[in-house]
């Protein structure tokens, strides 16, 4: 008899080559159905889907006529659920066999509503292949939660750390499960654009802001592709569109929940002052990360 269930949800867009290898890894114990958006792909998704349809009883696909983005994808998907819970994955990656159990286990054990799973961003296929030795590698221990969510620090916060321990937070990556009831309250925020960052932590935010119990599992572990096999390729253009959302978002998300990093957090400067904080410690960040870029971006153009 299950304890739970769960619905996955998968936003994809134009990555039929990769989502054959994806898909299935999401259906796991405790899993009732998977629901899969392609949103307005224009290459073989349509195919490759109904391959897996076939293959998978559980998957559920929805075509949008028009792309809405990650935020849209994942609100159109939210009308279907009727699980006891939903977990967030990506078309590019992978997740770990017992994430699942693992995140439902802390769902009962700390009376969460909300429990996060580790995300890595593979450099290589070799980390796909040899997944203990990276996470070993790419994913240090940590003792509390102030070393990985500093609020006076938004540009070094990220979730690639492991703890002996499930840990509470006040928001997560976007790879977690939710209580079915806070999905019913809030839904992902569409004025975060182009590549959407910030996101998931404006929707994580909001739930902490309803009352929501927060918790991180690193058992639990989402492994992306590495760039070269999702033909995402980095280029000066790219490096600094991605730079200017991240700094658009960002301020939005300030703008948004500054009052709540005051009131439940003790946060002690205002708006203005945290907004000009981050700008500076997000353009000082790309600046040291620039040179390597650089020359990462020439060595491949020029086949050094």
């Amino acid at each position: 008899m299950r304890f739970l269930s769960v619905t996955v949800i998968v936003p994809t867009y134009n990555r039929g080559y990769i989502i054959e290898k994806t898909i299935p890894t999401y259906i796991q114990e405790d899993v009732e159905e998977l629901i899969v958006v392609n949103d307005a792909s224009t290459d073989d998704t349509d195919m490759v889907m109904e391959r897996l349809k076939k293959r998978y009883s559980i998957i559920k696909y929805i075509k949008q006529k028009r792309n809405t983005g990650q935020t849209g994808a994942k609100n159109r998907a939210l009308k279907e659920v009727k699980t006891d819970y939903v977990y967030f994955g990506d078309d590019d990656s992978i997740l770990l066999p017992g994430t699942i159990k693992y995140l439902l286990e802390t769902m009962k054990n700390k009376k969460a509503d909300i429990v996060g799973a580790m995300p890595l961003y593979a450099d290589t296929l070799n980390d796909i292949h040899n997944v203990n030795s990276f996470i070993e590698r790419k994913a240090p221990i940590l003792k509390n939660m102030n070393e990985m969510i500093d609020l006076y620090h938004l540009e070094k916060v990220c979730f690639f750390y492991r703890f002996k321990e499930p840990i509470k937070v006040p928001f997560t990556h976007a790879c977690a499960l939710v209580k079915k009831e806070y999905i019913k309250k809030v839904k992902f925020d569409t004025n975060f654009k182009g590549n959407a960052y910030r996101e998931e932590t404006d929707f994580f935010l909001t739930c902490d802001e309803l009352g929501a119990n927060i918790w991180f599992d690193s058992r639990g572990c989402q492994i992306n592709y590495p760039f070269s096999e999702i033909k995402r390729i980095r280029t000066i253009s790219s490096m600094f569109k991605h730079a200017r959302y991240d700094l658009v978002n960002t301020i939005k998300l300030i703008n948004k929940h500054h009052w709540w990093f005051v009131e439940k957090y003790g946060y002690k400067y205002s708006k203005n002052k945290m907004i000009l904080l981050y700008i500076f410690n997000d353009c000082l960040m790309y600046a040291k990360l620039l040179p390597n870029r650089l020359c990462n971006i020439i060595r491949r153009k020029f086949n050094i």
